[in-house]
């Protein structure tokens, strides 16, 4: 599969999409996957400092309520994938 090589033609092509809310990303740290499935994670991703699940704003976290997980509220922006 040939792949797009110009800089200057790839991010002419882009057109990223603002997702709607505000997401968290909280790190468990002996985690695996499937252990949080419950909170309904957008994403998670394996750090060496544990198990990341990219979480929506307004879900309940009372999982570890020694750490505020809504302290740095991130946006979501998707960048579709380019198609000739």
């Amino acid at each position: 599969m040939a792949g797009e090589k110009n800089l200057d033609q790839l991010l002419a092509s882009l057109s990223p999409r603002l997702n709607e809310g505000e997401f968290v990303f909280c790190t468990a740290k002996d985690a695996k996957y499937g252990d949080f499935k419950d909170l309904n994670p957008v994403a998670t991703y394996r750090e060496d400092q544990g198990l990341t699940l990219v979480l929506g704003k307004k879900m309940p976290t009372k999982r570890n309520s020694s750490t505020d997980p809504h302290s740095s509220a991130s946006l979501w922006t998707s960048i579709p994938a380019l198609r000739r």
